[in-house]
């Protein structure tokens, strides 16, 4: 057996092993999202605890603005180095126990609920400017050690799998939620310990994952000439550029998202059903993510881009009808509502993340998947927007407000051109 037979044969298992420590470290962060859900447990917390819309929305401004906001300046760092996985796991080591703390604050801190909004939030700070440093070299050895004609499975079968738990899981916070035995706050209180517990196996799955040497740029720039150097990714590359605009537009979902479930509970629907809503979100993402994923392997990720728009539009179209009826009809709209919120957290990520790493070289996509994120950070301001919205407005204006502009994303979509078509000659 020749030297680079062998060395195929060993890469060929490090990347079998590293696929399935790759869908593990998945489906341990759905199942330990569902306990505090950013897009339901946690709204209804904050809304429980302050009473105030801006502070619901804040939510998710922090949770978006934080993952999205340092990874250009992240990208600048690891673009150099051979190694990223060690970035990964310093910023996990400390975010993990973050949520951790936030449990044992809201737990010791009640009844000082100003004390605990102020704690709660700088932990939360804490937690989604960890996320946002390991999104990128995550990514980047997501690209690196799997094989990608599997990379679509791959992030499918980690959603469907972990979509399977978390919709376990979101019976349990139901339980939880509506227990007489637990009183608000110390049921958020374990809620927000069970998910420190099951995030945490992430970062486990997650080291043992073999990295391989990448390419390092060497070139090293000072910050703001890299900075500065952003605008030309744009020039330079038509599929990128088009799939970043339409990224833009369709993170106008974030307008509404903390909003449905408040929404919801304002009209009459019982707390009880907060944790069939996370289990149907859930259940859009995992669906979402096993036929998107196999779309993603033998049709490209522009028709998965495409699907997951139409489908995320669809959500505040659902929550005006469900304004307008009441009964059974309207916890079943709702339900819908969140299902098709599933299916964008898990889509959208799958198929803009899929699309980058197709069209664009790997000894740049550090810079290239954190400038997309970088870009699209100050659309995190939405959910203070929408607060704004709704109290001068009303709910029913911020969701048809949020249906026009997911359709106008849907049409510029249309724009875009699948990468794998290209590389082969296919017409698009």
């Amino acid at each position: 057996m020749s030297n680079q037979t062998a060395s195929n044969e060993l890469l060929g298992k490090a990347t079998r092993r590293n696929y399935y420590l790759l869908i593990l470290d998945g489906i341990f962060f759905y199942i330990g999202q569902a306990f505090w859900e950013p897009t339901s447990v946690v709204p209804a917390f904050v809304a429980a605890l302050t009473g105030s819309e801006l502070m619901v929305g804040l939510v998710s401004a922090v949770r978006y603005g934080l993952w999205l906001g340092p990874q250009l300046l992240v990208a600048h760092y690891v673009e150099r180095l051979p190694y990223k996985k060690g970035v990964a796991l310093g910023a996990l080591a400390v975010n993990r126990p973050a949520i951790l703390l936030i449990a044992i604050a809201t737990y010791v801190l009640w009844p000082n609920a100003q004390l605990l909004t102020v704690v709660f939030f700088a932990l939360y700070i804490v937690v989604w400017l960890g996320e946002g440093i390991t999104s990128v070299p995550w990514t980047d050895v997501l690209g690196r050690a799997t094989d990608p004609r599997r990379r679509g499975s791959l992030i499918g079968t980690m959603q469907c799998i972990g979509g399977v738990g978390a919709f376990v899981s979101g019976i349990i916070v139901s339980r939880i939620l509506s227990s007489d035995a637990l009183e608000f706050p110390y049921n958020y209180a374990l809620l927000f310990l069970v998910a420190a517990v099951i995030t945490s196996l992430c970062a486990v799955a997650f080291f043992f994952v073999i990295e391989p040497p990448g390419k390092a740029r060497k070139q090293r720039e000072p910050v703001m000439t890299y900075v500065r150097s952003v605008p030309g990714l744009l020039t330079g590359n038509a599929m990128y550029k088009d799939a970043v605009i339409t990224r833009i537009m369709g993170a106008s979902i974030f307008l509404s998202m903390p909003f449905y479930a408040v929404h919801a509970r304002n009209l009459g629907v019982s707390a009880a059903y907060l944790g069939a809503f996370v289990s149907a979100q859930m259940l859009g993402s995992t669906l979402g993510g096993a036929i998107l994923g196999r779309i993603s392997d033998t049709k490209g990720n522009r028709l998965v881009i495409l699907i997951t728009l139409s489908c995320t539009m669809l959500a505040p179209v659902l929550c005006l009808l469900a304004t307008f009826f009441g009964g059974p009809l309207r916890v079943v709209l709702f339900l819908l509502v969140f299902s098709c919120l599933g299916v964008f957290g898990s889509g959208s990520w799958m198929g803009f993340v899929n699309y980058i790493i197709d069209c664009t070289p790997e000894d740049r996509r550090p810079t290239y998947l954190g400038a997309v994120n970088t870009i699209i950070a100050p659309t995190t301001l939405l959910p203070i927007v929408g607060g704004v919205i709704v109290r001068r407005f009303g709910y029913i204006s911020l969701f048809a407000i949020t249906a026009a502009l997911l359709c106008a994303a849907v049409f510029w979509g249309r724009r875009l051109k699948e990468p794998r078509h290209i590389e082969r000659g296919i017409p698009t």
